[in-house]
């Protein structure tokens, strides 16, 4: 506990979304006001933007559908028309949301140009954002929130979880420079400050709008900066990048690193956001990074500076419980990058014995614990209905060049755990990557194959292979037959990657129209996620 602070206001804003799907709750903002909140800092407002600008763009029907969702006559209207089949309705509700979602902003008045595909052309539609519509109307809704509630804000903290929102959170910060108070402390932070930090302290386009980088977990940092430290302190607070005073336009780095570890977990605060537009499903985090963290080409165990910690189940089991209290809720996601199937097997037997009642969905490595008919269906009873599964490729000679956790499981195994997680009542996503280094179009046709024979119990959520960096792909290029990387070029795709050529393989203009492909034909045959 921090010692008594002054009451400052700070306005934390989460940013709109566009081309990834914008119905889901965010845990960082939640997870801030709670932190906050502990440490004797109550005055924390919270302007969901997402939902106030999606909303704003759709279309006329999209708002009629938003408003049966809102007034809960549509979920009361599924569980009738399927005869209070709760398994089916969710089904059903899961298909409206990202209907919805796809028919709103996405495909109406937004206009492409403002989903970058890449950071230089974020900078630039930023530089361009004066002249454009939307710098004025991201200004009336700033002005809507803040002017109305009078409120004089001490600083102002911008979450950046997703590539577009880099973009949205830019304006964002230029219209509160600009147009409310010069004066007013602008804070980014989030997973894409964290990853492109590097590059975006070197932007002079920004450095009048933003004061304050955040790379990793902003609780501790947000704390000290609302005392308000003297200049000279800046430097000890952990996890920032704040203005070199001796060097104009220059950012510099702080010296410590904060990291908040599972047992400090306080259960997310969601004041600010309306649930019933994001599904009424709250997230869950469990765990710190990645239990395996070894992947080639991943750069999550890399934010955490390859360090796991482990959950703890009476923490999570707590937070849940509350949460259905205060809200009602009982759909849960758990955000972390895997869960261990340790893990699993104790919150399933807890939930069960706490009677927690709950369907919630999870992200899982492909583990032998899988291959247990009575594993997945002790999940299934304890409410899992849906995974997610990074099987990125069939092919055991490029999953043991990615040195996946599964790289040592035959083709038969890796069937056998999606037809028990399907036969216990599980919906599976399978995560997949084409175009590794070296891989040949065979071997990506063989991957193909595979999603294509299990189109009836899997979707597939495919996507290009990204080289990024630091991870030990981009480390030691020729081990994995890469003979240049362009790193001026950080211009691939929407993990931003680098663009890079390679002795033998598909390259990657051919690992790209592969990709294209294959989503075709897995749309053809079935759903597919990109």
């Amino acid at each position: 506990m921090y010692p008594k602070s002054p009451k400052r206001k700070i306005l934390l804003i989460w940013p709109p979304l566009i081309s990834i799907p914008n119905r889901r709750l965010p845990l960082g903002i939640p997870s801030l006001v709670a932190y906050l909140r502990d440490n004797e800092f109550n005055c924390t407002d919270v302007f969901d933007m997402n939902t106030a600008y999606c909303i704003k763009n759709m279309g006329f029907f999209s708002k009629f559908l938003f408003i049966l969702w809102h007034k809960y006559l549509f979920e009361r209207f599924c569980l009738v028309l399927f005869n209070k089949d709760i398994f089916l309705a969710e089904q059903f509700l899961d298909k409206f949301n990202s209907a919805l979602a796809d028919s709103s902003i996405a495909h109406t008045s937004m206009p492409g140009v403002f989903k970058p595909e890449s950071l230089k052309q974020t900078f630039q539609l930023f530089l361009k954002s004066t002249e454009e519509k939307e710098f004025g109307v991201i200004y009336r809704m700033l002005y809507s929130y803040i002017k109305t509630r009078n409120e004089k804000y001490f600083l102002i903290g911008i979450s950046v979880v997703y590539p577009e929102q880099l973009f949205f959170s830019l304006v964002i910060a230029k219209v509160i420079k600009e147009k409310f108070n010069k004066n007013l402390r602008v804070v980014l932070g989030g997973p894409m400050i964290t990853k492109n930090s590097e590059y975006l302290i070197e932007e002079q386009a920004i450095y009048d709008f933003v004061d304050f980088f955040v790379a990793n977990d902003g609780e501790k940092p947000l704390v000290e900066l609302l005392n308000e430290p003297i200049k000279s302190r800046l430097s000890e607070i952990p996890n920032l990048f704040f203005k070199n005073t001796e060097a104009f336009g220059k950012y510099e780095k702080s010296k410590g690193t904060f990291y908040l570890y599972p047992e400090d977990y306080a259960a997310p605060d969601f004041k600010g956001f309306n649930l019933d537009y994001y599904g009424k499903t709250i997230p869950v985090l469990a765990s710190k990074g990645c239990f395996w963290g070894k992947c080639s080409f991943c750069t999550y165990s890399l934010m955490q500076q390859h360090e796991y910690r482990k959950p703890v189940l009476e923490n999570v089991i707590t937070t849940i419980e509350q949460s259905k209290i205060i809200h009602g809720v009982c759909r849960y996601y758990f955000v972390d990058d895997a869960l261990p199937p340790s893990f699993l097997m104790l919150f399933a037997n807890r939930a069960l014995e706490v009677k927690l009642e709950i369907n919630w969905e999870c992200s899982l490595i492909l583990s032998k614990e899988l291959l247990s008919v009575e594993f997945c269906q002790l999940l299934r009873k304890a409410g899992l209905r849906k995974v997610k599964m990074g099987l990125e490729s069939i092919s055991s000679r490029i999953l043991k060049l990615m040195n996946k956790y599964h790289k040592d499981m035959s083709e038969i195994e890796l069937q056998q755990i999606l037809n028990n997680l399907h036969e216990a009542g599980i919906s599976i996503v399978l995560h997949v990557i084409f175009g590794f280094p070296t891989e040949m179009l065979g071997e990506a046709q063989q991957t193909l194959n595979f999603l294509i024979k299990n189109k009836d119990i899997c979707t597939p959520s495919i996507q290009p292979f990204s080289l990024e960096e630091n991870v030990s792909v981009y480390n030691n290029p020729w081990g994995f037959g890469i003979t240049a990387i362009h790193k001026e070029d950080k211009d691939s795709g929407i993990r931003w990657g680098y663009r890079y050529e390679v002795a033998t393989g598909m390259s990657q203009e051919e690992a790209k129209k592969f990709t294209e492909e294959a989503i075709k034909t897995c749309c053809s045959h079935a759903g597919a996620e990109t």
